[in-house]
């Protein structure tokens, strides 16, 4: 009980550090930041299991708020028809993430939806993940408005580690200019999420909006970011007992046009 009474004090000092850091920041410094929001395990005390946030104090912010979460029902709920970008082969009972995109052909002017889908992975408690796409193909947006994604805004919710009951914590680090996508969630109380015996395994995490700047052909995909040291192939997984997760594969990403 302390030992996890601890982690969630370090995990909202941090958080409550950012936040004030990141007043300090105005105007084009917070557009222009490297995404640098890091969960890693904490390797030098007793508490060697509890991944924390690790963070840059011009970046790290909580999220803004959706403003109409419910607008986006319809999409996560088509979860269960595979796309030609949604490859499943092999065994399905596979641990692994991937994107998937509603569509795989768009003209320009159009808007697609990236679906962060999350296949047996067992328990988590947290994630976090980096997605690169091209700035000069596709502008990032927010699914109910259509306008662009701001660098400080999580993209829309997916039906993972959203449970209000557990205390969800949102980050979120993007960069618009060169075409990052950096953010991740974690139940702060985790005692009350294990002690319900509900785990959460599979599911889609965040749904993202990309509007179509140029026909061309090109790729969402994760990708490896030196802020995030401890990442398998730009995402990081924790589960409800605290211990980092990396039995599990990487899509390659979802290719459009």
């Amino acid at each position: 009980m302390i030992k996890s009474s601890l982690i969630k004090i370090g995990i909202i000092t941090v958080l409550l550090v950012s936040i004030l850091c990141s007043c300090s920041t105005t105007g084009r410094e917070s557009k222009t930041a490297d995404p640098t929001a890091s969960i890693e395990a904490n390797k030098d005390n007793d508490a060697s299991k509890e991944p924390v946030y690790s963070e840059s104090p011009d970046i790290m912010e909580t999220a803004k708020p959706d403003p109409s979460p419910d607008n986006n029902t319809d999409v996560l709920n088509q979860t269960s028809e595979p796309t030609n970008n949604e490859e499943l082969t092999g065994n399905l009972n596979a641990a692994d993430i991937r994107i998937v995109l509603d569509r795989n052909t768009a003209k320009k002017g159009e808007i697609i939806t990236a679906k962060i889908i999350l296949n047996n992975i067992a328990n988590i408690a947290g994630y976090q993940v980096n997605i690169k796409y091209d700035p000069n193909i596709l502008q990032a947006v927010d699914l109910d408005s259509g306008e662009p994604l701001e660098n400080k805004q999580m993209p829309s919710d997916g039906n993972i580690l959203v449970n209000s009951d557990y205390n969800v914590l949102p980050l979120v680090a993007n960069d618009d200019e060169k075409g990052l996508i950096n953010f991740g969630k974690a139940y702060i109380d985790v005692d009350k999420y294990r002690e319900s015996n509900k785990p959460e395994s599979s599911g889609v995490l965040a749904l993202i909006g990309f509007k179509v700047l140029k026909e061309d052909s090109t790729t969402v995909a994760f990708e490896d970011t030196p802020t995030m040291p401890n990442a398998l192939s730009g995402t990081f997984f924790y589960d409800w007992n605290f211990e980092v997760l990396t039995n599990y594969s990487v899509g390659e990403g979802a290719r459009l046009n």
